[in-house]
């Protein structure tokens, strides 16, 4: 999970809404501080998918959103170890 915020005090946050889970991989806004979120965008839902470690970046210059994460499909035969998935 990773909050940044914005130049006007909106805050997002990229996490992994499931409690037990990497997947899905979404955004959430708080224009209050934090007290109240809202889910704003679906990143990856794939369902064996493995979603991890967002990093959010602004860029001032460029006025602009990044966001960064790590991503594998997990393999039963494997446990819970991520492996690479291929480029389509």
């Amino acid at each position: 999970m990773d909050v940044i915020a914005l130049p006007d005090n909106m805050l997002v946050t990229a996490f992994n809404d499931s409690p037990n889970r990497r997947s899905p991989l979404r955004l959430a806004i708080s224009r209050d501080g934090g007290r109240n979120w809202t889910r704003s965008a679906l990143i990856e839902d794939e369902p064996d998918g493995s979603f991890h470690y967002p990093a959010l970046l602004y860029d001032a210059v460029q006025v602009s959103t990044y966001l960064n994460y790590l991503l594998g499909i997990m393999s039963s035969e494997e446990g819970n170890r991520p492996r690479p998935v291929e480029q389509k």
